[in-house]
């Protein structure tokens, strides 16, 4: 559910002209599983699959994580 979410958002962002837009995932990775930790902002490997590109760390499992959004061709 969060993966059409995330696509959603980023394909209203482009029909609206596209943007800078940023996320703060928590990391999933080399962390033991964390019952209910991702309901809000979603693993740090989804928006990895979108292409956002971690900026800076916030807190010991989140990231700032950026990706610009292009204006539809």
């Amino acid at each position: 559910m969060a993966r059409a979410a995330v696509g959603a958002a980023l394909e209203a962002i482009a029909a609206a002209g596209g943007g800078t837009v940023e996320a703060y995932p928590k990391q999933s990775e080399g962390r033991p599983p964390q019952r209910g930790a991702y309901f809000q902002t979603g693993p740090e490997d989804l928006y990895v699959r979108f292409g956002f590109v971690g900026q800076r760390k916030i807190a010991k499992w989140r990231w700032v994580m950026r990706l610009t959004v292009p204006e539809p061709t």
